[in-house]
């Protein structure tokens, strides 16, 4: 649902914040109540539960979801793997990076012979750290000016 968070209405956006609450909820509902997961993990999952002193307004649940990827700018500078890997320089650098690159599963699913597969992962352990351009938070100055965007970073999808 990530993928479709990030261009949904408002509206729709309240739905698929519902729906991810639905799953969690009735995955934790599943491990602890189903007799078909072993009884030590019904128990060790039973010790947990929602923060009693959180979100208090809420259920005790989060007001948001975990979107790993949404909207990015385009800025005046697009980060890709080549400057994370030191094959293209970073001139005006601002920051310095190292956490590896990487991309989350894009499907699960059974093999006729009954393992689990997943597909699109990626981890890439980088050596050393890189450098990160001013342009990353730069909107491009034709599209907006005086403001700086250091979370939705002009990169590509692996570099970001």
């Amino acid at each position: 649902m990530n993928y479709d968070y990030a261009e949904a209405s408002y509206e729709r956006r309240k739905e698929i914040i519902k729906e991810h609450e639905t799953y969690q909820k009735g995955l934790l509902y599943f491990i602890t109540t189903d007799p078909r997961v072993p009884e030590d993990v019904q128990t060790e999952m039973k010790k947990w539960g929602l923060a009693k002193d959180e979100f208090l307004d809420n259920g005790h649940w989060l007001h948001q979801i975990y979107v790993r990827k949404a909207r990015r700018m385009i800025g005046e500078y697009v980060m890709t793997d080549n400057e994370l890997l030191g094959k293209k320089p970073v001139v005006n650098s601002i920051a310095m990076g190292s956490y590896n690159m990487d991309s989350h599963n894009t499907q699960r699913y059974i093999t006729p012979e009954g393992f689990v597969q997943n597909e699109g992962d990626i981890e890439y352990r980088l050596d050393k750290p890189y450098k990160i351009a001013l342009g990353t938070i730069l909107p491009k100055k034709e599209e907006c000016t005086n403001l700086l965007v250091p979370v939705a970073v002009s990169s590509s999808h692996i570099a970001f």
